[in-house]
């Protein structure tokens, strides 16, 4: 091949639509984030099974939400998460 012919390839449109602008990058990142955010799940589960072994601990549980009151240095071994 000749020089000219190996310069004129070096210098030709990029292949399938990609360019060095930097735009292949940002459209990469927006693509990753609303992947992420449709295989992202909300956890259904919540910690089951306590055992207060040390201090005390009142577990209240309303829908998805549990609220957790303990005294200090209090010790939960939970069964599950």
């Amino acid at each position: 091949m000749s020089n000219r012919q190996t310069k004129n390839r070096a210098s030709a449109a990029p292949r399938h639509g990609h360019d060095r602008s930097g735009r292949g990058g940002a459209r990469r990142l927006i693509t990753a984030g609303v992947l992420a955010g449709l295989t992202s799940v909300p956890a259904l589960a919540g910690p089951r099974g306590e055992q207060v072994v040390h201090g005390s601990a009142v577990f209240n549980r309303r829908g998805n939400n549990t609220t957790i009151t303990t005294s200090q240095r209090a010790i939960i071994n939970y069964e599950s998460f």
